[in-house]
């Protein structure tokens, strides 16, 4: 539409995009104004057009699309293989490694001594 003119009614727009003459079609209107591709006349109803991008997508673009989201997912795929392997480590605690079970096994047996002779020292007194 854009490409053919550079002077489009309002009506044609709206009318184009499935809007209504009105705030709708502002809003998208004035997306455009910001990076400043037109202009509106609002005495005469138009809209001068001095920048359009003409949007395309052919093969070549559904290719590089294609190639784009194939190394996303494979970044993504190793992300969760790095988070997988955080959360094995994090459940395969140290407390099942030898040197913690021969460590906590005589502090248990210390805490036995302990109460044994607590018991000893007890009847002796009575």
């Amino acid at each position: 539409m854009c490409a053919e003119r550079d002077v489009v009614p309002l009506k044609d727009i709206a009318q184009r995009l499935g809007l209504s003459v009105g705030e709708e079609l502002e809003d998208v209107i004035m997306k455009v104004i910001l990076v400043n591709g037109i202009k509106i006349d609002e005495h005469a109803g138009n809209l001068h057009v001095y920048w359009y991008f003409q949007l395309t997508f052919g093969d070549e673009q559904w290719k590089l699309l294609s190639r784009s989201i194939d190394v996303l997912l494979g970044r993504l795929a190793k992300s969760s293989e790095y988070v997988q392997d955080c959360i094995k480590q994090r459940h395969q605690p140290w407390q099942e490694s030898d040197a913690y079970n021969d460590m906590d096994n005589e502090a248990i047996e210390e805490e036995d001594f302990n109460e044994e002779h607590e018991d000893a020292e007890e009847v002796s007194q009575d």
